[in-house]
């Protein structure tokens, strides 16, 4: 094929891979910020044709209803997980693997060699089923097959599937437990084997991190001890493809990387998250949920003891430019989408204490997921939200970002304003007993019955408060 041809090719392949986009999207197969790869088109293709038949036979045919059609022709579980798979914004390169096993893949909008997206599927059992897990969002999916007949159990049949459930559940948790184990104790002896990191390191230049106080480097060589753990040490980026392609379970760091420990609330190290200027990941295999840094300090532990309010931050960069700013340590919950259990653990530890949260401003994207966790979390743990203020038009997302274009003294000015409002948000709510509640109540209702003519004795007063021990908060 010539030059010209295939650019021609390549033209009409890009315009009827958009047309064929924007239809499912239109349909309801696809959300609209799920970018479409080449292993979904055959998926769109399955479903858009598949949707134009029902329509058609809806109209020669109109006792037939267009979910009937589609329940009794998309039975394929692997395919109705993939397009479940699709809707939270995960990016396969094939079909999904259904071996009940979790695996890791990419979502839309990560960089270069993140994962962050987990699946697990199975066909066992009664029905097929599977688990969704996007770390960008927060979007979990317990999923079930729709449209498989299932036979109908005798109470013995009920009784064994539901044994075997439980059982595949308890392998598959004692399968995680033991690699999360097994990754902690791989992520400590790297971390006694690592070099303490300094200002020079190449991302501490590009993100002005002053001191990485708390952080180490990725060393060039290390022991056979560590090898003998599934430790890999590379040179380039290169030369991590392929150490990754010839050991899919090896854990593969590149040589003068910085690195940021996971720990949990008791100080127990988990995982190792490695960054360069052009890429972060997470250790392979590691234990993220509710692990957390502390920017700021090589004392950790000093964050639990302080009586200052717990500052939480998504990454490592925006946590040591608050910190360094506001001049107290800043917890790094890695990314929002475990911004719900960082604050989760420290509002379970600190029921008194107030927590703020240094939040990602997405304010470009169409969904800006930083602040709408941030919101999440705040909401459910009683917290407050520092923003960065962006314009319309100005390029960043957090903290680190806004002091880079506006300065420090601009950036210090604008964390203080923002820090005092939202304690103001995050400080807890006084305790009004029941005979008070209801005295508030009695008194509202008489004032609206005065006001507007209402001739009642009460006016309900719906969702105005929640239960707590012996009392209502407002």
């Amino acid at each position: 094929m010539s030059n010209e041809n295939e650019k021609k090719y390549r033209e009409e392949r890009d315009m009827l891979g958009e047309a064929i986009r924007n239809a499912a999207v239109k349909a309801g197969i696809i959300r609209e910020d799920v970018s479409l790869t080449g292993p979904m088109l055959t998926m769109l293709c399955d479903n858009l044709a598949e949707l134009s038949l029902s329509q058609t036979l809806s109209q020669t045919e109109p006792n037939l209803k267009k979910k009937d059609f589609h329940m009794n022709n998309y039975k394929d579980p692997a395919l109705q997980f993939g397009k479940a798979l699709a809707d939270a914004g995960l990016i396969l390169d094939g079909p999904p693997i259904m071996d009940g096993k979790l695996h890791r893949v990419p979502t839309a909008g990560d960089k270069r060699g993140e994962k962050s997206g987990a699946y697990a599927g199975h066909l066992e059992g009664r029905m097929p089923g599977g688990f969704i897990q996007n770390f960008k969002t927060g979007e979990v999916v317990k999923w079930k097959a729709e449209g498989i007949a299932t036979p109908q159990l005798s109470p013995a049949e009920r009784a064994k599937y539901a044994i075997e459930a439980a059982q595949a559940r308890k392998e598959r948790d004692a399968a995680i437990s033991a690699e999360h184990e097994a990754t902690a104790t791989a992520a400590r002896q790297l971390w006694n084997e690592s070099w303490i990191a300094k200002s020079t390191n190449p991302y501490c230049v590009a993100k002005n991190i002053i001191d990485p106080i708390g952080l180490r480097t990725v060393p060039h060589n290390v022991t056979p001890i560590c090898e003998s753990m599934g430790i890999r040490i590379v040179k380039t980026p290169f030369e991590a493809k392929q150490a990754r392609e010839a050991d899919p379970s090896a854990r593969v760091f590149k040589a003068g990387d910085l690195l940021v420990p996971g720990r949990d609330a008791d100080g127990k190290l988990w995982t190792l998250q490695s960054i360069n200027p052009y890429f972060k990941s997470l250790m392979k295999g590691g234990k993220k949920h509710g692990m957390f840094a502390v920017a700021g300090t090589d004392d950790p532990k000093r964050t639990l003891r302080a009586s200052e309010p717990v500052i939480i931050a998504e990454g490592f960069a925006t946590a040591s430019t608050v910190s360094r700013l506001l001049g107290q340590p800043v917890v790094v919950a890695f990314d929002s989408g475990n911004l719900d259990a960082v604050a989760g653990e420290f509002r379970k530890r600190f029921p008194d204490r107030s927590i703020l949260i240094a939040a990602d401003n997405d304010h470009a994207a169409q969904i800006n997921v930083g602040l709408n966790k941030a919101h999440e979390a705040a909401a459910k743990h009683n917290s407050g939200i520092m923003t960065p203020p962006f314009e319309k038009g100005d390029k960043g997302t957090d903290w680190n970002d806004y002091a880079a274009k506006n300065g420090d003294t601009v950036t210090e000015i604008a964390l203080n304003r923002q820090k005092e409002v939202a304690l103001q948000g995050s400080r807890k709510s006084p305790v009004v007993t029941k005979e008070a509640w209801a005295g508030i109540k009695t008194t509202i209702a008489a004032s609206f019955t005065r006001l507007m003519g209402v001739d009642k004795e009460l006016i309900p007063i719906k969702n105005a408060s929640r239960e707590k021990g012996a009392g209502y908060e407002m």
